[in-house]
């Protein structure tokens, strides 16, 4: 897992939340933070995208 991400954790439970909501907390905060992370499928403009067509797929 990224450091940033783990200290975010890390300091959310030492404030007192639970290990399972820290984590969630901290995920949510990293993905907001690092839009670029997201699933290459999800990146693509709608317009190029065809029924079927996955980016895995592609020559």
């Amino acid at each position: 897992m990224p450091k940033q991400y783990e200290a975010e954790r890390d300091a959310l439970i030492k404030a007192g939340k639970s290990e399972k909501a820290a984590k969630a907390e901290a995920a949510a905060t990293w993905n907001k933070q690092h839009p670029d992370n997201t699933n290459p499928w999800l990146r693509e403009k709608k317009s190029r995208r065809k029924s079927g067509d996955s980016p895995w797929l592609r020559k």
